[in-house]
């Protein structure tokens, strides 16, 4: 994070890893949202949102790619 000594701002900090492997900044950049379940009574489950459009190329970006 960077530093922020003259500010009090909360930003949250969201490090993903995909099959053990960190998200690439392209893709850790267009993070939209991140929703986090947790339930006593059922399984935890989180979901996250990412930006699927690229304005530079006109196209839609994270779809169906590796």
């Amino acid at each position: 994070m960077t530093n922020q000594r003259n500010f009090d701002v909360l930003i949250p900090e969201v490090n993903l890893r995909i099959n053990g492997n960190a998200l690439s900044f392209d893709a850790s950049s267009d993070i939209v949202a991140v929703h986090v379940l947790e339930d006593v009574n059922a399984a935890g489950m989180f979901t996250v949102t990412l930006l699927s459009w690229d304005n530079k190329a006109m196209r839609v970006s994270w779809i169906d790619e590796d």
